[in-house]
């Protein structure tokens, strides 16, 4: 689903290709079934997909989608960063609320778009 998000440059297209992806894995895996939402955010891998995928598809834009995620308690810092990630690469770095940001320290603000950067680099060359 990442490299689908990178590779598409229209939004909409980008995650209806998602959405195939996650269709597919919930045909040929119904226990990743994640529509209704099961509610149930443990360190489960099962029970962690379900709840990314729920809040990724389900809440528009980049904070509703992570706030939405991590709100749902248990792994939240797992399923945070998988939100994070998926609503990230669909929505750009635009759409990091400048609040949260200006909570981070500059050296971290600097070192994480130095590694985002070269991670984009190694996706978009695959």
């Amino acid at each position: 689903m990442l490299h689908a998000l990178l590779r598409h440059k229209e939004p909409q297209q980008a995650l209806t290709t998602c959405k195939a992806i996650a269709d597919h894995l919930v045909e040929r895996f119904p226990k990743f079934r994640y529509q209704p939402y099961p509610g149930r955010a443990t360190g489960y891998v099962v029970d962690t997909v379900q709840t990314v995928l729920h809040h990724f598809f389900a809440t528009p834009g980049f904070e509703a989608a992570v706030v939405g995620t991590v709100n749902e308690g248990g792994d939240a810092d797992t399923t945070g960063a998988l939100a994070g990630m998926l609503a990230g690469a669909l929505c750009g770095a635009q759409a990091l609320p400048r609040r949260w940001l200006g909570k981070l320290e500059r050296s971290t603000r600097m070192a994480i778009t130095e590694q985002t950067s070269a991670l984009l680099a190694l996706a978009l060359a695959a």
